[in-house]
């Protein structure tokens, strides 16, 4: 009689500490769920979140893009799509290669290799339209311009205004190649507010000089009361003698003065590099290239 109620007193401490430990975890799981479900312990679980995510690296190519295994046409359509500017470019600065905001890039780009350099220069100045807001401008840019690079230029825009107007003619007038001029003048600028007539203008008898244009364009800016019908008839009348082809004389005579018999040709890479075989085909196929997309 005595073990009877002994057991029934230790099953009873068992079924008493059973119900003590399933109300421990229920509460322990209210706790959990009532913290979970605060924002501050939701914001700090997707911080663990994502320090526990692991950095994807960048697929970084292990060589650089064959670019020279290309064709010739191929590259070429590259070089335009990444040299030539919608637009005008336009020239703020003397040296070439200034205009960072407008072109970042183009002096990187030239900086890739020399084949690179020889097969994409004349298509930057042969297919771009410069643009020179004042005439020491366009003298110190193609004072600073290459020969050959020089040569290649086609399509020029400028206003008649500012200093030394008679020798950026003198030096543009050297561009054999240039197709397209656009001539921004007027009485008010061009002569500097002065009771002359346009064809007095310092610097207008070089202009004249330039010939092989085959497309001139004339924008005047004179106000009305300073417009003068007569004058721009006599200023639109000399300006057609742009349009008249170079005689072959002045091209040997041009090409003597740029590359003179007695001394190295001038080339990027120096005055007096002279230039290689390789080289010199490098030079032809890109002048070769620039007539291509031009035609």
């Amino acid at each position: 009689m005595d073990s009877t109620p002994t057991n029934s007193v230790i099953v009873k401490g068992k079924c008493n500490k059973n119900v003590a430990l399933k109300e421990e975890v229920s509460k322990v799981k209210r706790e959990k769920d009532r913290k979970a479900d605060s924002p501050k312990f939701t914001f700090l679980k997707f911080l663990k979140f994502l320090k526990s995510r692991k950095k994807k690296k960048s697929k970084v190519p292990k060589e650089p893009f064959p670019l020279m295994r290309l064709p010739a046409e191929i590259r070429r359509m590259v070089y335009k799509e990444i040299l030539v500017m919608p637009g005008e470019v336009g020239i703020p600065m003397p040296k070439p290669f200034r205009d960072y905001k407008t072109q970042p890039y183009v002096r990187k780009f030239f900086l890739t290799s020399k084949a690179v350099y020889a097969e994409a220069m004349p298509i930057y100045f042969g297919l771009n339209t410069f643009y020179f807001h004042k005439m020491s401008y366009m003298e110190d840019f193609l004072k600073h311009t290459a020969v050959d690079h020089r040569r290649c230029i086609r399509r020029v825009s400028f206003k008649f205004y500012g200093t030394a107007p008679a020798r950026a003619l003198k030096l543009l007038r050297e561009c054999v190649s240039l197709e397209y001029l656009h001539v921004k003048a007027g009485v008010l600028y061009t002569l500097g507010g002065k009771h002359e007539h346009l064809m007095s203008a310092h610097g207008l008898n070089n202009l004249l000089k330039i010939r092989g244009i085959k497309k001139l364009e004339v924008t005047c800016n004179d106000p009305p009361d300073r417009y003068s019908p007569i004058d721009w008839d006599c200023f639109l009348g000399a300006l057609q003698l742009l349009k008249e082809p170079h005689t072959p004389q002045f091209l040997r005579l041009q090409e003597k003065k740029d590359y003179p018999p007695d001394k190295a040709k001038r080339t990027v890479f120096g005055k007096t590099n002279v230039i290689t075989r390789s080289e010199a085909k490098l030079k032809k196929s890109g002048e070769e290239a620039l007539d291509s997309l031009v035609e």
